[in-house]
């Protein structure tokens, strides 16, 4: 998901709609780059902007799903 927003309830949102990736609009161009392969390969990715608090309840989440 490409966003303006770094807010870790929209990042929340997100996962829980099935986004694999979460990437802030203002970010490098080599954040998309590293964005496309990771999720491919089971791994959730979010620029660095929006780590915080729910980064480890959002992977978890995301590595539990079928």
């Amino acid at each position: 998901m490409l966003s303006l927003f770094d807010d870790p309830r929209y990042v929340q949102k997100a996962t829980e709609a099935g986004a694999a990736a979460y990437v802030l609009k203002q970010s490098a161009p080599t954040f998309l780059i590293t964005a496309i392969p990771d999720p491919l390969a089971g791994r959730f990715f979010c620029t660095p902007p929006v780590y915080g608090q729910a980064l480890a309840e959002i992977e978890n989440r995301f590595r539990n799903q079928p």
